[in-house]
């Protein structure tokens, strides 16, 4: 029998991860629930991650990184647009099954890296790199002489779409994916308008 190439495995138990944290809550991934959905052992995972632990800083930087490939996907080969603009900030949004998913395991990540130094680090890492996407998002926007920082509207826009994503896993009948993408596509016009204000 051909063994399973690593990269493979790692992949395996990433995906077990994240489907334990979000059926169950990421407070009830352990080593062994890992192992039962990854059909594999806890020796396996210890082998390629050393603890649970790392295995949990794994699943948080697989996770923003998918964000930002989806994200630079938007992007790529497109013209700055409002409309482009929204769409890149969608992709944070639980606008499918897998995004609710994704949305779930964020806030467990979120919740624990209060108490985690290096879960939050992470966090800030990417929110920060975010923020910066964003920033040059809206600068690319907006008008000669605007005197409005693209900085503080990219920090509105991203604190607006978090707490819209978290509201609508919390409420889905309330918040189904053409609503969220209402609000947003609103939120983004009314924040960008003010970049039409002259010195």
């Amino acid at each position: 029998m051909t063994a399973e190439p690593a990269q493979a495995v790692v992949d395996r138990i990433s995906a077990a991860v994240w489907a334990v944290a979000a059926d169950c809550g990421l407070e009830n991934v352990s080593m062994r629930a890992i192992a039962a959905r990854a059909d594999c052992t806890t020796g396996l995972i210890t082998h390629h991650f050393g603890s649970r632990a790392e295995v949990l800083i794994h699943a948080c930087r697989t996770m923003y990184s998918r964000v930002a490939a989806r994200a630079d996907a938007i992007e790529a080969g497109r013209e700055p647009s409002i409309d482009m603009l929204v769409d890149v900030l969608a992709v944070v949004l639980p606008l499918d099954h897998d995004r609710i998913d994704e949305v779930r395991v964020w806030a467990g990540f979120a919740a624990t890296a209060l108490a985690e130094p290096q879960l939050q680090e992470i966090h800030v890492d990417h929110h920060r790199r975010w923020v910066s996407r964003i920033t040059r998002l809206v600068d690319d926007l907006s008008p000669t002489g605007s005197v409005v920082d693209g900085g503080d509207i990219a920090k509105s826009l991203s604190a607006n779409v978090n707490g819209l994503a978290l509201t609508a896993i919390l409420d889905s009948e309330t918040y189904p994916a053409h609503t969220q993408l209402r609000l947003l596509t609103r939120c983004a016009t009314v924040m960008l308008g003010s970049l039409t204000t002259t010195a």
